[in-house]
């Protein structure tokens, strides 16, 4: 079971992690941010052994009926990471893209655990 979490600073940025509980350990998979610049929103993702440990920023491209696009054509993949919100209590997410010629998909489903 993958979770993902969140939280807001409270201004213009939302911290993110998806991690995975194994017994008493945590491993993080992906730290990310949504952040807000100049009335544009973007969507970082940092993985520890992935693009030599730096950020990769995705732009929003869309926002309409609860999902939110965000895009990068330039990165190896994904080149498209989504969030739509199914409810207020469950969200499927997905990245797609071109891997090595060949479309690709994952996706993820999220329940709030209260």
């Amino acid at each position: 079971m993958i979770y993902e979490t969140w939280r807001s600073d409270g201004n213009e940025e939302l911290t993110g992690m998806s991690y995975k509980l194994n017994a008493k350990d945590t491993t993080v998979f992906e730290k990310t941010k949504i952040v807000n610049r100049n009335n544009k929103l973007s969507y970082i993702a940092k993985v520890s052994n992935q693009n030599e440990g730096k950020d990769v920023a995705f732009k929003l491209v869309s926002a309409s009926n609860k999902t939110f696009v965000f895009e990068n054509p330039e990165h190896d993949f994904p080149q498209r990471v989504v969030y739509q919100f199914l409810s207020v209590d469950s969200l499927h997410a997905w990245i797609e893209g071109k891997y090595k010629g060949k479309l690709e998909k994952e996706d993820y489903y999220y329940q709030r655990v209260k």
